[in-house]
């Protein structure tokens, strides 16, 4: 049972790393297409699992967001 219990916490972790890892590069892609193309403001429609990551990127970013 314990074996069971450290795979899926591992398993857990890894879930919530790639997710992390996946809004930080929704972040920076957007960041740097929007200093590509000069423009000053932009959509990303995302929710559920990545939406309290990248609200927390995109604040310490300097973007509004809503």
């Amino acid at each position: 049972m314990a074996q069971v219990a450290r795979f899926e916490g591992r398993r857990l972790f890894a879930f919530t790393r790639q997710g992390d890892l996946t809004g930080q590069a929704f972040a920076r892609e957007l960041e740097a297409r929007m200093r590509a193309t000069g423009e000053r403001e932009s959509i990303l429609v995302a929710g559920g699992y990545h939406a309290p990551n990248l609200k927390g990127l995109l604040r310490s970013a300097g973007f509004s967001y809503v």
